[in-house]
């Protein structure tokens, strides 16, 4: 560490070809290299370029995560959690549906759930496309009833 370091003819500290800042200069040097806001990754760039001090990571993220400017116009990029799916007030109004497999035997299980009791009625299928699949639907309705509404994904 010592041999990167060397004095200007001025008196001024250098580790390479960047200046040293002092400790009681450090937080202020931070502070104007951010002024423009620019972000973490973008500030943390600037001052690699022309300074260096021992922990300069640590403060500038410090400094940037505490920026009131910055958390004002900065998306927040956490996922939301899914809302929750209304509750229906009976037993088979609304119903979701989706398929299991290809099996080895090359069938798919047709899942129907009730999203009020959660009773799954399953059937199996050998092919998916809609002409193979609404006699399906068309008997576990004649069982169970018609429902108001049927989620699929497709």
């Amino acid at each position: 560490m010592s041999s990167e370091l060397s004095v200007t003819e001025n008196g001024i500290l250098l580790r390479g070809h960047r200046v040293v800042i002092p400790v009681t200069m450090r937080r202020k040097v931070v502070q104007i290299v951010h002024e423009g806001h620019q972000g973490l990754l973008k500030t943390k760039s600037l001052l690699r370029v022309k300074v260096w001090f021992p922990y300069i990571d640590k403060l500038t993220e410090d400094i940037v995560k505490n920026c009131a400017t910055c958390a004002v116009v900065t998306k927040d990029e956490r996922l939301q959690p899914l809302p929750m799916s209304q509750l229906p007030d009976k037993a088979w109004q609304s119903l979701c549906a989706d398929f299991c497999g290809p099996y080895p035997s090359g069938d798919y299980c047709l899942v129907v759930l009730d999203e009020y009791s959660r009773y799954p009625v399953v059937e199996l299928v050998r092919f998916t496309p809609a002409r193979s699949v609404i006699p399906v639907f068309d008997k576990i309705f004649a069982t169970h009833g018609m429902p108001v509404t049927l989620k699929t994904d497709n």
